[in-house]
């Protein structure tokens, strides 16, 4: 319980003592959205760092069904988009925005890892194992989007949903690896094809 908090807390930025470097000043990417700029949180580094020492050490799980697994991986990726365009959260706007590289990098080794390791790698088994497989997962999912409020409400909802499809890849799978990827591309997707970060309304 004091890891998961932590670990929370240090996701949520609520530990002072970190500042954030900035990568790049706030910039448009898309036309419908605030300008973004990219920093690098060293308390999500922190983090993710150290829970992938734990996650290491622990004992490999056991394959559920790889054919879901896939299934939800593809799910995922096409009912995340149509959700987030018929709520009206994001727009198409495809593009090729200058430093896709350096972001990625940091969306997929700093963001997507800490938080896959910390929903799915730590909270998701632990609830898992005391309620049940759905009950677990969906109270992971909901967690998860949970702590997505500060953008939005309905991104929060958006965000529960997409969790439940990393959730579900990871069950079925048994590979946090698959909803690591899973959770890269849903991002990579979001930042390349559509409004980034969110549209504004």
């Amino acid at each position: 319980m004091l890891t998961l908090l932590g670990g929370i807390s240090l996701a949520a930025h609520l530990i002072p003592g970190f500042t954030p470097w900035q990568l790049w000043p706030p910039r448009l990417i898309s036309s419908d959205a605030a300008p973004y700029g990219l920093r690098l949180s060293w308390d999500k580094l922190l983090l993710g760092t150290t829970l992938l020492a734990w996650w290491l050490g622990q004992a490999r799980r056991s394959v559920n069904s790889p054919k879901r697994a896939w299934l939800t991986c593809i799910a995922t990726l096409l009912l995340v988009r149509l959700l987030v365009m018929a709520l009206g959260l994001l727009a198409w706007q495809p593009k090729w925005p200058q430093g896709l590289l350096l972001w990625l990098a940091i969306n997929l080794g700093v963001a997507v890892l800490a938080e896959e390791l910390l929903f799915r790698g730590l909270l998701q088994p632990a609830l898992i194992r005391y309620l049940g497989t759905w009950p677990g997962l969906l109270l992971t999912a909901g967690l998860f989007g949970a702590a997505h409020l500060p953008f939005s409400p309905l991104f929060a909802v958006v965000t529960a949903c997409a969790g439940l499809g990393y959730g579900l890849a990871f069950h079925y799978s048994g590979r946090l690896s698959l909803a690591i990827v899973l959770h890269g591309a849903v991002n990579l997707l979001h930042f390349l094809l559509l409004s980034y970060p969110l549209r504004l309304t």
